[in-house]
Formats: C-alpha cells, structure tokens, sequence
C-alpha cells in the first residue's frame, strides 16, 4: 500500500489530466467523441478511482471509477469499430 502523501499527489495528476481534457473540449480544441479525450477522461477517472481506493475515500471511487469506465467503454468502442 502507498502512503496518503504519494496517493494524494497522484490524484492531483490525474485530477488536473481531467481538467485539462474537460478545458479543451469546453473551449473547442478537442471533440467530447475524440479518441484523446475519452483517453484522457478514461486514465484520469481510474487513476483518481485507484488513489480514492488508497485514500478511503469511497464517494469519489465510486464516481471516478463509474467516469473512467465509461469514458473507457466509449473508447474502445470507437477503436474497434
């Protein structure tokens, strides 16, 4: 098990990789159906999920994990179609 300090400093990662990817799309640079964004929202929500875990904090497992997930579906729906 990691300690808090170094989940924590993980989730801001993957945190900020959301925001990023949610900026981008908000402001037009990147398409909500593109593989990159749902990459992005897919790393990041599971990643957030797997430090949440870590950190014990199951409301925000459940909801990361439930966004990287789907984000995940999608993409590989769209990469195997």
């Amino acid at each position: 098990m990691i300690d808090a300090e170094t989940a924590n400093n993980i989730c801001a990662v993957a945190v900020f990789l959301l925001l990023v990817a949610f900026f981008l799309n908000m402001f037009n640079y990147m398409s909500h159906e593109s593989r990159t964004y749902l990459l992005m929202n897919a790393i990041g929500g599971l990643v957030a999920a797997w430090c949440s875990w870590h950190l014990d904090v199951m409301p925000f497992v459940i909801l990361e994990g439930t966004w990287g997930l789907t984000a995940l579906y999608k993409f590989l729906n769209i990469q195997f179609s």
